[in-house]
């Protein structure tokens, strides 16, 4: 059965929002160093650069909070 074009919009804003949410908490981690953070995803820079320009990321804003324990 092919899943409705309902369906297939709420699995890609689902993905969105939970890669979104990982790239945020690796930002914090890596204190804002991209290369750092591209390194703990596993992508290249050039790709977590793309991502966070999709998604919206302040990556300043990020490295600036708190980081997870």
């Amino acid at each position: 059965m092919k899943p409705s074009s309902f369906d297939d919009n709420l699995l890609k804003r689902c993905v969105a929002d939970c890669e979104k949410a990982v790239i945020t908490h690796v930002l914090k981690r890596a204190g804002g160093r991209l290369p750092e953070a591209a390194d703990l995803l596993g992508m290249n820079r050039k790709l977590l650069l793309g991502k966070i320009k999709e998604y919206g990321i302040n990556a300043d804003k990020a490295a600036r909070m708190k980081k997870p324990d």
